[in-house]
């Protein structure tokens, strides 16, 4: 297997992509991020085959990951990190649907408020419940 001797710059599409950060570990890429990866990180994408998921078109990355999640090069123009970001719109969501849930006066329609947006929104449940104790 050869060596990758060109870094490859990649735009992420997809909020949560996992990207190479250095040589023993990743992390979890925006979407709009433009990211160069070295030779280096470009090896450390390649499995045993030596095939890397660079190579992987839309058509592949939909089959993969049921979506495409990154595009070559920079795709950068226009994209707004999390706009359009499933993630982000669902978390903004929440935050208005507890602060408009927090600011009910009477104390029974806050708290059936509340249990409404835990139930609308259960991924967010651990950190609503930490954020009513005050912690």
């Amino acid at each position: 297997m050869s060596k990758t001797t060109e870094a490859v710059v990649i735009t992420v599409l997809e909020t949560g992509f996992t990207v190479p950060h250095d040589r023993y570990s990743n992390r979890v890429a925006f979407r709009g991020e433009v990211i160069t990866l070295t030779p280096e990180q470009v090896d450390d994408t390649r499995d045993r085959d030596g095939q890397t998921w660079l190579d992987l078109d839309d058509d592949a990355q939909r089959t993969r990951w049921g979506g495409v999640k990154f595009a070559l090069g920079d795709r950068s123009e226009g994209i707004v990190v999390g706009e359009d970001d499933t993630h982000g719109r669902r978390y903004r969501q929440w935050q208005r649907a507890r602060k408009l849930a927090e600011a009910t006066s009477d104390p029974a329609e806050r708290a059936a408020a509340l249990k409404q947006v835990k139930k609308d929104f259960p991924e967010h449940v651990a950190q609503t419940q930490w954020t009513l104790s005050g912690n």
